[in-house]
């Protein structure tokens, strides 16, 4: 294109010339034939553009009617492109839909579910076994206040039990220091043991009981390949008459085979936890 000023008539018979090129090319073309067309046309660099360029040349009285119609033939050429495209693209699926064929009696694909995480598969794995023994499962909150994780279960504040935990303490906006140590007993907590569900257990059942309490317990731990802030736990509760170490030693046996296989052994032997008396491991 020129580089000199155009006066407004050549600039109206330019944009006339870009209009009609459009029109008479646009209806045969293809896809590559309109992309090649909108960076001729209306590209950084196209004529169109250039055209533009030229309205401030015009004296101020010609350039409102030489931009309105620059404008009307920007419209037009986009309009003409977008309706080409349209146009195609229905031609395209027009042509698979009568060319193609679907074969109904084919198999379908499968659809690929999900794994369950191992973790899952083993707690349903305890739940049912244990269920075979005549254990429900009992469930409570996995936030807890001290009374429930700790002193309900006979570990008051000072008991050297409680450093065996490293309890993890939520916070209330506003109701402590940030960093300041936060007094045990006046903390609501993520519970460290599924011990408190006992507790509930106790209180919201009558004898005999013999229930579970699965679940996530969680402690201040460094995290690395073995260990984590978060774990899970199933514990176990029988209240009953007549109910006797020998009872849990007879159950945990048949648990570990029903478990592990027929041929497993076991050991019991003296633990030390000192919020229990005795205590086997």
């Amino acid at each position: 294109m020129a580089t000199e000023p155009m006066t407004a008539a050549d600039l109206r018979s330019a944009l006339e010339r870009v209009r009609a090129e459009v029109r008479q090319g646009v209806d045969r073309a293809t896809a590559a034939d309109l992309e090649a067309l909108r960076i001729r046309v209306l590209g950084r660099s196209g004529e169109l553009t250039v055209l533009l360029r030229q309205l401030g040349s015009l004296d101020a009285s010609e350039r409102p009617a030489i931009g309105a119609l620059a404008n009307e033939v920007r419209r037009e050429v986009e309009d003409a492109i977008a309706a080409r495209t349209a146009a195609l693209h229905s031609g395209d699926l027009e042509h698979r839909l009568t060319s193609e064929r679907i074969d109904l009696t084919a198999p379908g694909l499968p659809v690929r579910v999900g794994h369950l995480h191992p973790t899952l598969t083993v707690e349903r794995e305890l739940r049912e076994i244990l269920h075979g023994f005549g254990f429900e499962v009992f469930e409570g909150p996995e936030i807890e206040d001290d009374w429930w994780n700790f002193e309900a279960l006979n570990i008051p504040p000072d008991h050297p039990a409680r450093d065996l935990w490293d309890t993890l303490y939520v916070a209330e906006p506003g109701s402590w220091e940030a960093g300041a140590p936060r007094p045990a007993e006046d903390g609501t907590i993520l519970r460290t043991h599924t011990s408190p569900v006992q507790i509930r257990a106790m209180r919201a059942l009558t004898p005999p009981i013999r229930v579970i309490m699965p679940g996530r317990c969680f402690r201040y731990e460094a995290v690395d390949a073995s260990h984590s802030f978060e774990f899970f736990q199933v514990e176990g509760l029988v209240v009953d008459r007549d109910t006797s170490l020998a009872d849990l030693k007879g159950m945990l046996e048949e648990f570990a085979r029903a478990l592990y296989g027929g041929g497993t052994r076991t050991r019991f032997r003296p633990g030390y936890y000192p919020f229990t008396e005795p205590s086997v491991a």
